[in-house]
């Protein structure tokens, strides 16, 4: 991981004033940073245009390791680089050792004899506990609630306390330091002492006394990492060894884990301070070899050097309510969303704005939760952290679910009135004990299992039934789960469950397809009305009657025939075709005025469009035909640009645009993420596969731009020939003018 530090070493060797040979340990001179202004740059040449590595706060403590002209060469914090000599005050001459190798060709001679001062006071150290009802403790680069965020600390943990003050401490964290309010530390009663430094005399260089001796370069040692390594974007830690245990975070694909234990199925392993489970099906195991650096005192300095700080506020913590004043856990997802950003990470903020807070950054790729949409920003949730994010890096989909359908009457013998909290893993109480009932009525838990204790065995039973009623399996019982559970027409467990496997509409492998499954759900999909031919063959029209079918019930829209809407549909308590969609376009939407005629350009894909997209890209298309306009997400790009409708109304849109998915060819416009309209072709008709799961759309398609006809004719002469000269002729009919 390129961490701050990483970045400043690979800076100074980057401008040469660090090179491997002169990596060697040289001593230093404490200082103190005075300047007029809040805080001093640090820059990695000694020269104002230099690249900034990071600021110092007035009154900060340096250490100093040479001096040329007008610039010093200092270490601070674990940073190396340059600061103006005008804004250094030297307040002892004290010798101490950076903890980290700093370079010999910048070092100065030894100090002499005149450069004697009297030893500073002894530095005490301890340790202190975070102690927050947010979850998160902020880390800021100087004592003031305005000052940058180094990171955020869990809950309970243990810090080092470098420097106590009396609002603020400077605390060092996982090798991060920083300054946090002592209004959430919980200190330690156990304070060890640093000896202090002796003074050097004429005769010889100042030497640390026995106490305070810096251990010598420990050997390399080897280690056990573990990298994540899931297609699924994020990796459950959990707190026990079972699929079943309890999930404490969720990990980024590419996560770097420290190995504990390892097990034939399980390894233990701590991530940032979280210790836990992962499965070994997701990990790749590495044996890597580090020089860890030698433990060292931190500089000595008087009492008088620390600046004293008086924040007027203490620092502000993670939400622990909605906008509207719900608590985060008692609110219910209306959707998910995918992180697409081209930076990394997605910041989540505490308000819907760009100055807001930074809770967490969130990998690229990750999936959150959402709880509120708007077409700038969206309430999200990533790692038990509630927060904002900008609307432009996520890819939404609704849920399918998000307005249940209410029961008409509630099961019998139950008080559904009790269930105002989502219940999880630990929970007990009189709610718990009902919940259990009922999945004990629904044949999902044993007389045996009903212990009015949300354990393992009942979140187990929730994801199953949560799976047969085309919920989110998440385990947690909430408002859409309580409402499903108590229904009449809540599906009970089936064990013929076991033998439904998931039926998706042919491509190239209709022979390899279950001809007797497929039949079976078209005559019952008929039975109820829709739209079917009953032929053994998971056609284009069997795909819309499932869309449809899903639409009424319920259930996620995905287009595939998932065992739970098998168990549904053969249950008698099927809606039909008759009832009202859960989800229906409103009239004139997607309508849009498209782009003029000078403005469409007819670009080449390899030339111009293809090294302009991102995957994940978003497409904006327009049917001149009808007017309709839909988002798609790049999905790869060969020899076209493969893509998938953003959302279940982009597949709508789409499907209402060209009718009935087929390959049939249709020339629409594109407008690219850089702004510029380009004609193109595509059809509607749902392939392989697609990682978006709830768009109603089964797979991905091809959007076809401008290529070279020799190309075409040599690696694509069917199709592709098809869509190219289906392109040339529009664009032909709309410019009059030729492309050959």
């Amino acid at each position: 991981v390129a961490g701050d530090k990483t970045l400043t070493k690979l800076y100074q060797l980057a401008s040469g004033a660090v090179t491997p040979a002169q990596q060697t340990i040289s001593g230093g001179r404490t200082a103190v940073i005075k300047t007029s202004g809040a805080k001093l740059n640090m820059r990695a040449t000694a020269s104002t245009s230099g690249t900034v590595i990071t600021k110092i706060p007035n009154g900060s403590v340096i250490t100093v390791l040479s001096t040329q002209s007008s610039w010093c060469y200092i270490w601070y914090d674990g940073y190396y680089g340059y600061v103006s000599s005008a804004y250094v005050s030297y307040t002892a001459a004290v010798v101490t050792k950076p903890p980290t190798a700093a370079p010999t060709a910048v070092r100065t001679a030894a100090p002499t004899a005149t450069e004697k001062a009297t030893a500073a006071p002894p530095a005490s150290y301890t340790t202190a506990t975070v102690k927050t009802s947010g979850g998160i403790l902020n880390m800021r680069s100087s004592a003031s609630t305005s000052s940058k965020i180094i990171r955020t600390l869990p809950n309970k943990a243990v810090v080092s306390v470098l420097q106590k003050g009396t609002s603020w401490s400077l605390v060092s964290y996982e090798g991060s330091s920083g300054y946090v309010s002592n209004s959430y530390l919980t200190f330690s009663s156990a304070v060890v002492t640093a000896a202090p430094t002796r003074t050097p005399d004429a005769t010889s260089t100042a030497k640390p006394t026995s106490t305070a001796k810096p251990t010598a370069t420990p050997k390399p040692q080897t280690v056990t990492i573990a990298i994540v390594k899931t297609t699924g974007g994020t990796l459950n830690l959990r707190a026990a060894a079972s699929s079943s245990g309890k999930i404490l975070r969720t990990l980024p694909n590419g996560a770097q884990l420290t190995v504990l234990s390892r097990g034939s199925t399980w390894t233990q392993v701590n991530y940032m301070g979280t210790v836990g489970y992962v499965s070994n099906s997701y990990i790749t195991i590495k044996t890597v070899t580090e020089a860890p650096q030698a433990i060292t005192p931190a500089p000595t300095r008087a009492p008088t050097a620390a600046p004293t700080y008086a924040p007027s506020t203490a620092p502000t913590q993670a939400p622990t309510s909605g906008p509207t004043g719900v608590p985060y856990e008692q609110m219910v997802a209306i959707g998910t969303a995918v992180i697409r950003t081209t930076g990394g990470t997605l910041n989540i903020r505490q308000t819907a704005s760009s100055s807001g807070k930074i809770l967490c950054a969130v990998p690229n790729k990750t999936t959150v939760k959402v709880y509120s949409y708007t077409s700038s920003w969206c309430l999200v949730s990533y790692d038990g952290i509630y927060g904002y994010a900008s609307t432009s890096y996520l890819t939404y989909t609704p849920n399918a679910t998000a307005t249940p359908k209410p029961a008409s009457t509630p099961a019998p013998g139950y008080d559904t009135s009790i269930f105002t909290r989502t219940l999880r893993s630990g929970y007990t109480g009189e709610d718990v004990y009902q919940l259990q009932l009922r999945l004990k009525e629904l044949n999902y838990l044993s007389a045996s299992n009903v212990t009015r204790t949300y354990d393992s065995t009942t979140v187990s039973a929730v994801k199953s039934f949560q799976t047969l009623n085309g919920l989110t399996a998440d385990g947690l019982a909430g408002t859409s789960t309580f409402s499903a559970l108590f229904s009449p027409s809540a599906v009970s467990y089936d064990p013929a469950v076991t033998s439904f496997t998931t039926l998706h509409i042919y491509y190239r492998n209709e022979g390899s397809q279950n001809t007797a499954a497929i039949q079976k759900m078209q005559t019952a999909l008929k039975s109820l009305g829709y739209t079917v031919n009953v032929n053994g063959s998971f056609d284009e029209t069997t795909y819309l009657a499932v869309l449809e079918f899903q639409l009424r019930n319920s259930l996620p829209v995905t287009g595939a025939v998932s065992p739970a809407m098998q168990v549904l549909l053969y249950s008698g308590r099927a809606a039909g075709a008759s009832a009202a969609p859960s989800v229906k376009l409103a009239d004139g939407e997607g309508v849009i005025s498209g782009p003029e005629k000078g403005e469409l350009q007819l670009l080449h894909w390899f030339n111009v469009v293809k090294p302009s997209l991102a995957n994940s890209a978003k497409l904006l298309i327009f049917d001149p035909k009808t007017h309709l306009s839909w988002t798609l997400i790049v999905y790869s790009k060969g020899n076209h640009c493969d893509s998938q409708p953003a959302t279940l109304k982009d597949t709508l849109l789409m499907n209402k645009a060209f009718g009935k998915p087929s390959w049939t060819v249709h020339v629409v416009y594109v407008k690219l993420p850089d702004g510029r309209w380009t004609m193109a072709t595509m059809h509607n008709r749902p392939h392989l596969t697609g990682s978006i799961t709830e768009n109603g759309f089964d797979g991905h398609l091809c959007v076809h731009f401008l290529r070279d006809i020799a190309e075409v004719t040599k690696n694509d002469p069917d199709y592709g020939l098809s869509n190219q000269t289906t392109l040339r002729k529009a664009w032909q009919t709309l410019t009059g003018e030729t492309v050959n």
